[in-house]
């Protein structure tokens, strides 16, 4: 994403993308694309994820459900990624990683990865945060009412207050 913000390219534009990552990276995630993956699958797949992420610009729980499973633009678009191994001596590491992306105009891109998203050295904003807490609400195995998400919220804003936490159970219906 921060290619394609700096840069302004879309998936269209985009002819490859190799992903340079420690062994453990590859053990987890560097599994080939298929044309419709199971969502167990789909989330270990990281040209699947990648894909998404460069066709809808973030990514959400509804991408690894139903149809987006088998969307034929996103397994082109994963066929597209390559992940390969940077040998590191710690057998736990997760980073840093090299994205390269080439684009069909010629361009060759490159953004290196030192700090994993939402990790303390890479925050996710407040924004952020709550939208992703906003989708994982709406898409609960049983329905949630989404004004339990927002009474949560602000619940949680102010933690240090409530009498007793196990209110923050009631929102939950």
């Amino acid at each position: 994403m921060a290619l394609r913000t700096a840069h302004g390219f879309g998936p269209e534009d985009v002819e490859a993308i190799t992903v340079a990552a420690p062994p453990l990276i590859n053990q987890l995630v560097n599994r080939p694309a298929l044309p419709a993956p199971t969502a167990a699958y789909a989330r270990l797949c990281l040209p699947f994820v990648l894909a998404k992420l460069l066709q809808h610009g973030r990514i959400e729980l509804a991408q690894f459900r139903g149809a987006a499973l088998a969307d034929p633009a996103t397994y082109d678009l994963a066929r597209r990624v390559t992940v390969t191994r940077v040998e590191d001596a710690n057998p736990n590491a997760l980073l840093p990683q090299q994205v390269q992306v080439r684009l069909r105009d010629g361009r060759v891109l490159s953004h290196r990865v030192d700090a994993m998203l939402a990790s303390p050295a890479r925050p996710l904003s407040r924004e952020a945060h709550l939208a992703k807490f906003r989708d994982c609400w709406a898409h609960a195995a049983d329905p949630l009412d989404p004004a339990g998400a927002e009474a949560m919220i602000g619940m949680v804003d102010r933690l240090e207050a409530l009498p007793d936490v196990r209110v923050l159970l009631g929102t939950m219906k």
